[in-house]
C-alpha cells in the first residue's frame, strides 16, 4: 500500500525496475506519477532513454492510499490501481534481467510483496 504525502505541493511516484544491483543501472520500466496530471512510462537502455508512453488516465489522488500493482506478462508490463487495470507498457528491456526495484518520490511505503504468479 502507497500514500501520497499531502505535504508536497506537487507530488509524485515513481518506480524503476533495474537490471542492475545500483541506481547506474539500465531501467527495463520506469514508472512516474505526476498526481493530479499524468503518468509517465519508459526504459532506459545503454543506448538511453526511450520514448515516453503517456497517459493522462489518474486514479490516484494527493494524500489518499493506494494499492499498486505492476504485473509482468509475456509482452509488458501491466499496472493496476486499487486492482482496476489502468496502463500497460511493452517490454523493451527483457524483464528477466531485473534485480533491483526502486521506489521512491514523495509516497509512504507501507508495504512491498514480490510475487510469483500463482496457479
Amino acid at each position: 500500500m502507497l500514500c501520497a504525502l499531502p505535504f508536497s505541493k506537487n507530488p509524485q511516484l515513481q518506480v524503476d525496475l533495474h537490471t542492475g544491483n545500483d541506481e547506474n543501472s539500465e531501467i527495463a520500466f520506469h514508472f512516474r506519477v505526476y498526481f493530479g496530471n499524468c503518468v509517465v512510462m519508459n526504459s532506459c537502455d545503454s543506448a538511453g532513454w526511450g520514448f515516453d508512453v503517456k497517459s493522462s488516465e489518474m486514479p490516484f489522488e494527493n494524500g489518499k492510499p493506494f494499492k499498486l500493482v505492476i504485473s509482468v506478462l509475456q509482452n509488458e508490463y501491466r499496472v493496476k490501481v486499487n486492482d482496476q487495470y489502468c496502463y500497460s507498457f511493452p517490454h523493451r528491456v527483457d524483464p528477466r534481467y531485473v534485480k533491483m526495484m526502486k521506489v521512491w518520490r514523495d509516497i509512504s511505503l507501507t508495504s512491498v510483496c514480490v510475487c510469483e504468479r500463482e496457479g
